[in-house]
């Protein structure tokens, strides 16, 4: 679908690429093509729709830090070169995801969240494309 997508704009060149990317979809495929073309990748659904609450790895360095586990997710994801865009109705919870930005992780603590990865795609209906061909 990218191929296609450059075929069609000619030119043109595609900004960004919006998929789903989360640390239980890390969506490896679609983002290391992505990167190769020089094409950002913006992180759909990055928090997996609550589903990383209470993940322990996530928690222990979100305490280590004087963070949550939340903004420790955001923080990998920016420190893999990702626009994030999570999303929220609540003041407190958009400034708390905000300052995600702050939070430098270690190489260390990056590769364990990497190992956290489980292809748990979140965004798969009857009516999605066949994904990561």
């Amino acid at each position: 679908m990218i191929d296609e997508s450059i075929r069609l704009l000619g030119s043109r060149t595609i900004t960004t690429n919006q998929v789903e990317c989360h640390v239980y979809m890390q969506n490896r495929p679609i983002i290391d093509y992505c990167q190769k073309l020089g094409i950002a990748v913006t992180a759909y659904s990055p928090l997996a729709r609550g589903a990383i609450v209470g993940d322990p790895v996530l928690e222990e360095i979100g305490r280590a830090r004087g963070a949550t586990s939340d903004q420790v997710a955001l923080a990998f994801l920016i420190a893999k070169g990702h626009v994030v865009i999570p999303s929220s109705s609540k003041r407190g919870r958009i400034m708390q995801n905000f300052e995600a930005r702050k939070i430098t992780l270690t190489p260390a603590e990056i590769k364990r969240i990497e190992g956290l990865e489980k292809g748990m795609r979140l965004v798969n209906g009857d009516w999605c494309p066949v994904w990561d061909v």
